[in-house]
């Protein structure tokens, strides 16, 4: 298992991709897994190293960079592949405003060191933007793996 400390290791990512530092940012990633970015915009969506690479070079071509903070992290880890939930924000290139942002990521161990695998970034609606909501049919008798009955659209 690394060594590393997982926030340090999402932080020194972070940085790559505020200073737009591609070859950083390339370091950060699996080089034996194929990795996957889906970032919280529709088309934003990058499969494999060279998928992945073409997404950031034309991330860091915009004129100011993405700043992502969270504050919130959850880790979990089982051998060498570690799971994370994150709540924060971001601050888009041109804007001055924080945006929730949500993120979900997976890691695993590569020669000693932890490299990301998925980054799955969101941006949550608010309460007032939703047109439809999940709601649950009845409230499950037990805590377990067993499906319950969702119905899907407004109440």
């Amino acid at each position: 298992m690394a060594d590393q400390n997982l926030d340090a290791v999402l932080d020194a990512l972070i940085q790559a991709l505020v200073h737009r530092d591609l070859a950083g940012t390339l370091a950060c990633l699996s080089s034996r897994q194929e990795p996957a970015v889906l970032g919280s915009e529709a088309g934003e969506l990058a499969l494999g190293r060279n998928g992945v690479e073409r997404f950031f070079r034309r991330i860091y071509a915009t004129p100011q960079p993405f700043r992502f903070d969270f504050p919130r992290r959850s880790w979990s880890v089982h051998g060498d592949v570690a799971w994370l939930t994150a709540d924060g924000s971001v601050v888009e290139p041109a804007a001055t405003d924080r945006k929730p942002y949500r993120l979900t990521a997976v890691f695993i161990v590569e020669d000693g060191a932890w490299k990301l695998s998925l980054w799955s970034g969101s941006e949550p609606a608010s309460p007032a933007s939703r047109r439809d909501s999940v709601v649950p049919q009845e409230e499950p008798a037990s805590v377990g793996c067993e499906a319950n009955s969702i119905r899907f659209g407004p109440s």
